[in-house]
């Protein structure tokens, strides 16, 4: 076993898969406060959290872009295999032998309407029938069909980790491994952190990013370790927020220290659900409910709340939603088969959602489904799958470029070794989910490549092809003053945030609203990479210090000189 990626949660080991399941749990109780056990919220009582930072620097956002963003989770680990299905040729022979039971069969489970034909894009594959959906995801045939919807195969990382909780973690954070100093804030969290640095001093009208579901990790924490997550719910609550000063009942979580911090993760929550109330609510009412969506189906009740949001004008870019029951180590036959229909349901309505606006939305909204993990491709005894590595995407919208995307899943070296996993070699092209990461946020949020680069420390390759129009970013200066947050843990402190695009010498100074100098927070030779600066403005060991007020932060590289107004409080 690897020092650094415990193997743990497959059938296989039921003790590890139960302490992996107790592990995420606890996660989501901490993350989330608890919050679905504290009562229904929000609209039609589901459960949303709504990030909140206000898009602050023109230098990293380009205001021109208002494309939307939908993460759609498929929590438990999906079989990929049996949702993308082989279809022809060697791959088709190979998957029978691995899936004697499990097999999707032409004319039982598809037929030639859902076979997979052309839309392909990259030359890392040629697919020509090779590859069909299962006759329960019909419903977004159409999709297909009409060019706006892509399929990546076999997305996942190397040295892939089979628990749920530290995979999400991994896709959730954009590392591969929890050693990684970036292990503990997420890919939005990070992304949001720079487009919005100021978000606690100077709050938004609406909230930057929303999220419905029971799911709670890392993706949404910043690097402070701020979860940014906002809770809502119906008037009632709301007079309770007021009258009270406390949005959920606090009185049950018990005396420890951990429960303090419990406590007052959820009244933060509370008091700061208020502020974005009347935005969601004005947006929500503001039009009428799209009536196409299936009943008895919880992804497209999240959806449909999205979908009138989105309508409804709330500006909000970032949404994720999530469908859970994935984990499919028991009759899979039936459980999976019902998920997938639930989740071609659900997605076409929810294009059909977008298509019937009149303002033109469905050519500002992408919409990605993934799982933290795929499934083994050779079936085990009890006829079902345990945890496996790679998956393919689902991209939905008018701004993908539909068809195949990647090379086609090699399931021969797997036959020839009697393997239950397809092995990460060069035989088995794969692709790594930092580069889908990387490609959405430089083509279609347009985030400059280089801010992309900062925020995961290292540079993933995009995956040509696959925005249809990419966008392009504001350019950026040689260095960008992104601002400041108050320290999370240490009082009267902030914490000033930079990056230079090229290796030069710093000054970053305080100036009172005069332009008098008082004190210098950084300076020096620093290479290309972004940098945080503590300064603790009013320290009793210092000899310089300032009172509560407005000042001048100066950042000087050359002869080029930013300034911006700091807010000391």
């Amino acid at each position: 076993m690897n020092s650094k990626h415990h193997n743990c949660g497959t059938l296989k080991n039921k003790n590890a898969h139960k302490q992996d399941h107790a592990n995420w749990n606890r996660r989501q109780f901490l993350s989330m406060g608890g919050m679905f056990a504290a009562g229904s919220l929000l609209l039609q009582n589901l459960p949303v959290n709504a990030m909140s930072s206000p898009l602050l620097n023109d230098a990293v956002n380009n205001p021109a872009n208002d494309n939307i963003l939908v993460l759609v989770r498929l929590f438990g680990g999906n079989d990929g295999l049996n949702m993308i299905v082989p279809h022809s040729g060697v791959r088709r022979q190979d998957y029978e032998t691995l899936r004697p039971t499990l097999k999707q069969t032409m004319g039982t489970h598809y037929t030639t309407n859902q076979v997979l034909n052309g839309y392909n894009h990259t030359t890392a594959t040629n697919s020509n029938g090779e590859f069909a959906l299962p006759s329960i995801m019909d419903p977004i045939m159409p999709i297909w069909n009409s060019d706006r919807m892509s399929v990546i195969h076999n997305v996942g990382y190397d040295v892939p980790n089979l628990s749920h909780f530290l995979s999400t973690d991994f896709w959730s954070s954009g590392v591969n491994d929890y050693a990684n100093s970036l292990y503990q804030s997420g890919w939005m969290g990070r992304y949001l952190d720079f487009m919005m640095p100021c978000y606690e001093v100077r709050p938004p009208e609406i909230p930057p990013a929303v999220l419905i579901g029971h799911s709670s990790d890392l993706t949404f924490i910043n690097p402070q370790g701020s979860h940014m997550a906002l809770t809502f719910s119906n008037v009632e609550d709301f007079n309770s927020l007021i009258a009270n000063q406390e949005l959920y009942p606090l009185n049950g979580i018990g005396n420890t220290c951990a429960a303090d911090a419990e406590r007052r993760f959820l009244r933060r929550i509370a008091n700061n659900s208020f502020k974005y109330n009347d935005a969601l609510q004005a947006a929500y009412n503001s039009v009428s409910p799209y009536n196409g969506y299936p009943a008895n189906n919880e992804l497209a009740d999240q959806l449909a709340v999205i979908g009138r949001l989105i309508r409804g004008g709330l500006g909000t870019r970032i949404y994720m939603v999530e469908l859970n029951g994935f984990d499919t180590h028991s009759q899979q036959v039936y459980n999976h088969s019902v998920l997938l229909q639930k989740l071609a349901d659900a997605m076409k309505a929810f294009q059909d959602e977008l298509d019937s606006d009149t303002n033109g939305v469905n050519q500002k909204v992408l919409s990605v489904v993934h799982s933290e993990f795929g499934r083994t491709v050779k079936e085990n005894d009890q006829t079902s799958t345990d945890h496996g590595n790679l998956a393919p995407v689902m991209i939905f919208g008018n701004g993908t470029q539909g068809g195949f995307h990647g090379q086609g899943i090699d399931l021969s070296q797997a036959v020839a070794t009697n393997a239950t996993r397809v092995q990460l070699t060069d035989q088995q092209q794969w692709v790594d989910f930092r580069d889908l990461y990387a490609t959405l946020l430089d083509e279609w949020l347009c985030v400059h490549p280089d801010i992309v680069d900062c925020m995961f420390r290292e540079h993933f390759t995009r995956i040509d092809g696959l925005i249809a129009n990419p966008c392009q970013a504001a350019p950026l200066d040689e260095t960008v003053l992104f601002g400041y947050n108050p320290h999370p843990t240490q009082t009267s402190t902030v914490q000033i945030k930079y990056a230079v695009r090229q290796q030069c010498d710093i000054h970053i100074k305080i100036l009172d609203t005069n332009g008098t100098f008082i004190k210098t927070i950084d300076q020096g030779l620093k290479k290309r990479d972004a940098y945080t600066a503590d300064w603790q403005w009013n320290d009793p060991q210092s000899p310089i210090n300032v009172s509560p007020g407005e000042y001048i932060l100066q950042f000087q590289m050359g002869n080029t000189i930013k300034e911006r107004k700091i807010v000391l409080q």
